[in-house]
C-alpha cells in the first residue's frame, strides 16, 4: 500500500510541532505518535553513526512506518513516512525492545 499523503502531511505536522521543544527524545517521539495517532514502535541509541544518536519508529493502520531520527547536535533532524517493505527491518528492533532487561 503507497503511503498516503494526507497521512504524510499529518506526521510531518506532528514532528516539526515538537522538534524545537526542550524535551527528550523519548519524550518527543512519543510525543509525535500520540499527536499523529500513531504507536512508538521503539526508540534506539545509534552507535558508530557520524549523523545520528537515535532512531524512533511510529507504526501507523495500513503497514505505515514512521521514522524520526535525532541528529549529534540533539535536534530532530530527519523524518521519513514509509510502507511496509521496510517491515522486515523494523519488526526485529521492535521485537528487541519490547524484551525485558
Amino acid at each position: 500500500m503507497a503511503v498516503n499523503e494526507l497521512d504524510l502531511v499529518i506526521f510531518q505536522m506532528a514532528v516539526e510541532s515538537v522538534r524545537l521543544l526542550s524535551s527528550s527524545f523519548d519524550e518527543k517521539a512519543a510525543e509525535i505518535a500520540t499527536r499523529s495517532r500513531g504507536s512508538l514502535l521503539f526508540n534506539v541509541r545509534v552507535d558508530g553513526d557520524l549523523e545520528v544518536q537515535r532512531v524512533a519508529a511510529i507504526g501507523y493502520p495500513g503497514d505505515n512506518i514512521g521514522v524520526v531520527a535525532l541528529d549529534r547536535e540533539g535536534l530532530v533532524s530527519c523524518c521519513c513516512l514509509v510502507n511496509g517493505t521496510f517491515s522486515p527491518f523494523i519488526a526485529p528492533l521492535e521485537n528487541w525492545t519490547s524484551m525485558p532487561l
